[in-house]
């Protein structure tokens, strides 16, 4: 009996860990996120967006965009509670960079923090 008990306490505590490093490694991060975008059109998140998973949809987001200079524009997509990402788009509707906004997106800031300067725009009532 106390080699069953012993054997019973040990799986229980591989459990625990499986379960615990399991939740851990699910939570989607925001560079892994953006970077699955960089150079894909932006029709393609768009229609993912709309998927009952994502949290746009659930959210019930209206999009947002707002113009840059040369016919670039950025396009805004929640992905979280607290975090908003800013998509920087080319003309041709190409998603070519990014950068974050809000607590909930972590320490991660995307190739594009620098769009605000190359660009000197801001998103309108700013």
């Amino acid at each position: 009996m106390k080699y069953f008990a012993k054997i019973l306490r040990k799986c229980c505590v591989v459990g625990l860990f499986v379960f615990l490093f399991g939740c851990v490694s699910m939570e989607r991060k925001v560079s892994d996120h953006c970077n699955e975008w960089i150079s894909r059109p932006l029709s393609e998140l768009k229609q993912a967006m709309k998927n009952p998973d994502a949290y746009a949809s659930k959210t019930n987001w209206d999009e947002t965009s707002y113009p840059l200079a040369k016919g670039y524009f950025v396009f805004v997509e929640p992905f979280n509670e607290d975090c908003l990402i800013h998509w920087k788009i080319n003309p041709r509707d190409i998603i070519i960079g990014y950068f974050t906004e809000g607590k909930g997106c972590g320490s991660e800031h995307g190739p594009a923090p620098e769009v605000r300067e190359i660009e000197n725009v801001s998103p309108p009532g700013q």
